[in-house]
């Protein structure tokens, strides 16, 4: 283009030079992880005036997008298909191609496999749910916040299309403006083009839109209008395709969550105040039907079931870590326009950096939202979990009891048994010589003349002495063999847990100033120096 335009040889060069200075391009380790840093650099010393800009900006794409590898119906995505795949037969690798990042691959640039994280996104998850509460009119201009109106009737085709089905969940990408501006006549742009074929405005026709409403009056004048387009894209009539403006997603999101937060809270007291009236029953010693004690049971489980307060915390936290990766492209946006406002402040409209200033006060304001949402959560959470604790400890202390209970039971029960056994080792050989001396034998003193054993009474006393010894002992002897059985197991316990403890009963000590050590080996308090 140069060479037809009669440019010198050393002018081309110094573009080319320019060019390559001002590329500052980043490569992360995945294959979509190429983009240029953003920056205004400018050349003023050369004899050639060449000025690079590269700023990001929000755009949106749909849910095919993220399935373009398995399935292309589209006919504009088949198109931009077989271009990436003209590059790959051209020689030059898709991987130096630049393309439109979704909001996740702009911040994490080492993702082998984004597609379930996209599909999780804040934007996605909105118009999946059906509630795109934009207004829509079917006739007339939609009018942004700084006044431009949307030409060609979009709203009316958006319209349309949304009648006949073709409204697909859609998803926040981040692109890239390049812009070269070379001497005082020549401006080149170049940014990615959308892979699904909508009626939504591009960046192309919204730029075009604000050159047509408001013809710019120097070529600084148009750098400055196709920047500011690009930083309010999201804020158009369309913005940025998203049929309803960005922070206004987030903002509908956070407020979801946390009326879900407030819904579980309410759910937590109710469900409590259930369960302390029912404890309270129970201390009153009021009986409970099965029904009750079932429904008891269940409302217990309920208090400590955790299951949706962690999915809107997975949420609330998906919603501050998008919110930091918009947070980060602004604050790109405003360095660039900055940088390029920096000589000429006439650059720029008025209320340019103002504007974007206020984007990124939302950003913050709706991240303080989201980060008070999250601590509700977890306060609820540990509410939760302390109410559990609470429940556990109540059933241990309910344990407890019973087996004080049963522990006091057995107590009764054994000193019951000990009055037996001592009734019966009393009376069980008083029996026995009773009915011994009341045999009818004929040796026994006076058994032969037909009226029964005639005994003194000093003959039965001693006899049931000598009963009553003789159970004693043998019921001594079988105490004393069952406790030195025991004894013996006990000493031979100990005897092992000597011995294993010998090696660590060994310590060696040693005098400074001397060469003599001496060894103790301590054991059970003997003390053997060698």
């Amino acid at each position: 283009m140069f060479r037809e335009e009669g440019c010198n040889s050393s002018k081309i060069r110094d573009i080319e030079a320019f060019i390559d200075e001002t590329y500052q391009e980043f490569r992360g380790s995945a294959s979509y992880a190429r983009y240029r840093k953003p920056s205004f650099d400018e050349n003023k010393d050369g004899g050639t005036r060449i000025s690079s800009l590269v700023a990001p900006y929000f755009d949106m794409e749909t849910e095919a997008f993220l399935d373009r590898r398995d399935k292309c119906e589209d006919g504009h995505m088949k198109m931009m298909q077989r271009l990436v795949e003209a590059y790959q037969h051209g020689g030059t690798s898709v991987e130096e191609l630049h393309m439109a990042c979704t909001l996740d691959q702009s911040y994490y640039t080492s993702l082998s496999d984004s597609n379930d994280r996209d599909r999780d996104q804040v934007v996605f998850r909105f118009h999946s749910r059906g509630q795109d509460a934009a207004p829509q009119r079917d006739k007339g201009l939609d009018t942004a916040n700084d006044g431009t109106k949307e030409p060609y009737n979009v709203p009316i085709k958006r319209a349309r299309a949304r009648r006949k089905g073709k409204s697909m969940g859609k998803l926040a990408m981040v692109s890239q403006l390049w812009l070269w501006k070379i001497d005082e006549d020549i401006i080149i742009t170049a940014f990615p083009e959308r892979w699904h074929g909508g009626y939504e405005k591009d960046i192309l026709g919204h730029i075009l839109g604000n050159l047509y409403d408001s013809p710019p009056s120097s070529f600084d004048q148009m750098v400055g209008s196709i920047l500011q387009s690009c930083v309010g894209f999201v804020d158009a009539p369309s913005n940025a395709g998203l049929d309803e403006n960005l922070f206004n997603i987030f903002e509908e999101s956070i407020a979801r969550v946390a009326n879900n937060e407030t819904i579980r809270y309410q759910k937590f007291c109710k469900h409590q105040q259930v369960c302390a009236e029912v404890n309270q029953k129970i201390r009153k010693g009021e009986k409970m039907s099965s029904e009750e004690i079932k429904a008891f049971r269940s409302t217990e489980d309920k208090i400590c079931d955790i299951t949706e307060e962690v999915k809107h915390l997975e949420e609330i936290k998906d919603i501050r870590d998008e919110l930091r990766m918009v947070g980060r492209v602004l604050e790109d946006q405003k360095t660039v326009l900055r940088k390029y406002q920096a000589d000429k402040t006439d650059r720029l409209g008025p209320d340019v950096l103002l504007k974007l200033e206020l984007r990124e006060r939302k950003a913050k304001m709706l991240g303080a939202e989201a980060e008070s949402v999250e601590n509700s959560l977890r306060n609820l959470l540990d509410l939760k979990q302390k109410q559990g604790n609470l429940n556990e400890a109540r059933d241990t202390k309910k344990l407890a009891d019973e087996a004080e209970k049963r522990a006091l039971a057995d107590k009764t029960q054994s000193k019951l048994l000990s009055v037996f056994t001592f009734v019966t080792v009393i009376y069980t050989p008083l029996a026995f010589i009773s009915a011994l001396f009341a045999i009818p034998s004929s040796d026994y003193p006076g058994g032969n003349n037909g009226n029964g054993a005639t005994w003194r009474w000093w003959q039965i006393l001693a006899g049931s002495l000598v009963a009553e010894i003789f159970t004693s002992l043998l019921i001594f002897a079988y105490w004393w063999g069952i406790h030195k059985k025991d004894g013996i197991k006990s000493k031979r316990s100990g005897r092992s847990r000597l011995i294993s403890d010998l090696p660590r009963a060994i310590t060696w000590e040693t005098d400074e100033g001397s060469t003599e050590k001496s060894a103790h080996v301590e054991l059970v308090g003997v003390k053997v120096d060698e």
